[in-house]
């Protein structure tokens, strides 16, 4: 049985919603779809890319073929990937619930960014770019449900002075 089904979402068209009660921790399901790499960033390429998740600085998985082409974007998400495929559950998560990801925990390109965020959450951002960009506060949060290669990015690219210190320190 399928833990996530796709329905109509109030944040941005359909999305994708939980089917059974999922806890925190628990494996959600795979993201599914060829890897593709790009070693150059142009805006016919981020077209092209716009439903595809990050896995690493120069790769994303092709969502085409994938439920998770209709994952919503959060500032307060209910699951994080945590492989190059894995999702899970950052929380308990109720039948009916729409799942949602952080799209800042799975992208490194510098020049990606979305410019307006609309999830309502309480604590948003208004802005949603790459993991360099996640304000340290966040990306401690986040940190034990970060790939080792979206740690790698956020330490050498953020211009975070407070992360530098601490990694020195540390």
């Amino acid at each position: 049985m399928r833990k996530i089904e796709i329905n109509k979402s109030k944040l941005h068209g359909h999305g994708l919603f939980s089917t059974c009660k999922i806890l925190k921790g628990q494996h959600v399901d795979y993201i599914h779809g060829p890897i593709v790499v790009f070693r150059e960033f142009s805006p016919a390429i981020s077209k092209r890319m716009l439903n595809w998740v990050g896995v690493g600085r120069y790769s994303w998985i092709d969502t085409t073929n994938s439920l998770f082409r209709f994952i919503n974007h959060s500032c307060k998400p209910n699951v994080a990937l945590i492989t190059r495929r894995k999702v899970i559950a950052l929380e308990d998560i109720q039948v009916g619930c729409e799942i949602t990801m952080d799209y800042s925990l799975t992208e490194a390109e510098p020049g990606w960014s979305i410019d307006e965020c609309s999830c309502g959450h309480n604590g948003c951002r208004n802005y949603i770019g790459p993991i360099s960009t996640l304000p340290l506060k966040i990306y401690q949060k986040y940190l034990p449900n970060i790939t080792a290669r979206f740690r790698k990015v956020y330490v050498n690219d953020s211009k975070n002075t407070k992360l530098s210190v601490m990694h020195k320190k540390g």
